[in-house]
């Protein structure tokens, strides 16, 4: 199964010790966590960020609510982006030793899953938004078909001012 939303609520005064623990350090040594353990597969990166994502968000006392399925998708498809060392780290953050290709197929059989799983009703409006004010040249086929296929989302430009601000 596939954990889409991750959450935790205790009434005030509740001692949730045992159910979450506690966590004292800083956000990117949670993120690192993450990314050092050996041999990860997507499957295994995308648990593995999840669990963090919600020991990183957690609060004693509040509710709370983590998509890690939509970070997971805009991260992959920032990837799609990203070259040099930032290619390196996301990819290892998303898949481990996976390739970008696998990180890919990952998020397409997820997000089909979530969308076709039976008595679920899951929409992904998944987009990405470039400033149409800074000179970026036409969009790249290849990643502009790559969006589409794996994440149904569609590559559009807005000019970044107050008014998209609203």
């Amino acid at each position: 199964g596939s954990a889409l939303l991750c959450g935790c609520n205790a009434p005030a005064g509740t001692n949730t010790s045992h159910e979450v623990t506690s966590f004292t350090g800083s956000r990117e040594s949670v993120l690192e966590a993450t990314v050092t353990e050996n041999n990860m597969n997507t499957s295994e990166a995308y648990l593995a960020l999840s669990a963090n994502l919600l020991r990183l968000n957690y609060e004693e006392n509040t509710n709370m609510l983590v998509s890690p399925a939509s970070v997971e998708f805009a991260l992959a498809m920032a990837m799609g982006a990203a070259d040099n060392e930032t290619l390196a780290q996301m990819q290892t953050l998303l898949g481990g030793e996976a390739t970008p290709e696998e990180v890919y197929a990952f998020c397409q059989t997820l997000m089909t899953e979530m969308t076709e799983e039976e008595n679920a009703s899951f929409h992904a409006a998944n987009s990405v938004w470039v400033n149409e004010n800074k000179n970026y040249g036409d969009f790249n086929p290849e990643y502009e078909a790559l969006m589409e296929k794996a994440f149904g989302a569609e590559l559009n430009t807005l000019p970044f001012d107050e008014k998209a601000e609203k």
